[in-house]
């Protein structure tokens, strides 16, 4: 996009978005998502697209850290009605196998992102790819950097298209656990896990200070999560983002969070027991 121009997604979404849109110049525009259901509003995201000074929409598909996918009708009344560049951000596609890659022949203004970072584990090696028209394609390649994948993430990438199938296996047992996970947790008083399509959870807990307890009582059993809020979001309503792990791993979670709940109540309104510490 070029300098000054406008950059839309939804509110929250992959943070990475906003930090590069501001890096390129772009002026960042984010549309709220649902309260109830963290749906997109397709009329408010064309609104702004069509904007003189619009250019592109990222839509990740499905949404991080909410981790839904989106209606496929609403995207494409994007794509068709916005007159931007529409990206659609598929990172997590092998944890819910719904995409939009069918519709590039039909759309000259689509453009699918994948990455070896979640499904595949090499996060650390920044391996992705682009998927559009061969016009889009042509442009994207006069402003990359020439070295932009060194060689050994370019063999470990071969390596893994190779061997996709050996992969499945792991990819399926992470889908059964998450969905195991989403069905403990929410037995558990004061959670709510949210749906989700990709290789994490969203847990809704409440307030700020519930959050903030839950999440120190489990660093003291031990068990990293991350914290989650978005100004989006109502001033009521944090979350923790918890990692799918393996059967053993999710056990030890579902325990802590077990401790968490029954030592000491969280209520929904912000008002949890100033001495809630899990005794060890």
């Amino acid at each position: 996009s070029e300098k000054g121009r406008r950059i839309i997604t939804t509110a929250p979404s992959f943070a990475m978005y906003k930090i590069y849109s501001i890096i390129n110049g772009s002026n960042f525009v984010q549309i709220p998502l649902s309260q109830s259901n963290f749906s997109l509003n397709e009329d408010k995201v064309l609104e702004e697209a069509k904007k003189e000074d619009s250019s592109i929409v990222f839509i990740a598909y499905p949404n991080a850290p909410t981790g839904n996918y989106f209606a496929e009708d609403k995207i494409i009344k994007i794509i068709e009605e916005s007159g931007c560049l529409v990206v659609v951000d598929e990172a997590y596609y092998e944890f819910g196998e719904k995409t939009f890659v069918p519709l590039i022949s039909q759309y000259d203004n689509l453009v699918i992102l994948r990455t070896f970072s979640k499904a595949y584990s090499l996060a650390s090696l920044r391996v992705g790819y682009l998927l559009s028209n061969p016009e889009i394609i042509n442009e994207v390649r006069k402003v990359k950097s020439p070295f932009n994948v060194n060689t050994f993430s370019q063999l470990a990438a071969q390596a893994v298209f190779e061997n996709k199938e050996i992969l499945k296996d792991s990819i399926e047992k992470i889908i059964k656990e998450r969905e195991r996970l989403i069905n403990r947790i929410n037995e558990l008083p004061s959670f709510k896990a949210h749906p989700s399509r990709t290789n994490f959870v969203l847990v809704e807990v409440g307030s700020k200070e519930n959050t903030d307890l839950v999440y120190n009582n489990l660093l003291k059993q031990g068990i990293l999560v991350q914290t989650v809020s978005d100004p989006a979001f109502s001033t009521s309503r944090y979350f923790l983002r918890i990692t799918v792990g393996n059967k053993e791993e999710n056990d030890i979670l579902i325990k802590g969070l077990e401790n968490v709940s029954k030592n000491r109540s969280l209520t929904r309104e912000g008002q949890p027991s100033p001495d809630m510490i899990v005794k060890e």
